[in-house]
């Protein structure tokens, strides 16, 4: 478990908030937005991912999976901004409770997909299976070890100017 947030650590966790903005607007938000809504070239690369990994959730777009995508959108993207934020400044155990609420949300939203890839048998190989399995893997092993680390720091109080914890 790490204790304390290295900086190597919470730049890769930067990295992942930073980047799940563009890829949550672009890309995931296309299972749940019409499709009208996007330009050809984010179409065709969402098309081209489809097919190429045969990613069958974001082809068929079952309720179940549109409804974590909607929750993905409207409870946890606004949630990367105040991440990638405090994680700049370093002030990350200021919110402490909110990257423990979005790594149980999380890694209990990837259970049903993960498992979904893993019982599936639409995959041209076992190749890719476990490819996809690799691109959404970030998305389970990050927040879990978010959940790890900050089930472990004590949420950082505001101070005063003279060091007292503000009321």
């Amino acid at each position: 478990i790490i204790m304390v947030m290295s900086w190597w650590y919470r730049l890769v966790v930067l990295v992942y908030f930073a980047t799940h903005i563009p890829i949550t607007i672009m890309i995931d938000a296309q299972a749940i937005f019409p499709e009208n809504l996007y330009p050809k070239q984010l179409k065709d690369l969402l098309r081209w991912h489809v097919v190429r990994h045969n990613d069958f959730l974001m082809d068929t777009k079952p309720i179940w999976f549109r409804s974590i995508v909607c929750a993905e959108v409207v409870l946890q993207m606004p949630f990367f901004f105040i991440a990638v934020y405090h994680l700049m400044v370093a002030k990350h155990r200021r919110i402490r409770t909110g990257f423990l609420i979005y790594s149980a949300h999380v890694c209990t939203t990837m259970v049903p997909i993960l498992g979904s890839f893993l019982t599936s048998r639409s995959f041209d190989s076992e190749k890719q299976r476990w490819t996809l399995i690799a691109i959404y893997s970030p998305y389970l092993l990050i927040p879990l070890s978010l959940l790890l680390t900050f089930s472990e720091i004590k949420e950082e109080q505001e101070q005063d100017d003279h060091g007292r914890q503000a009321q």
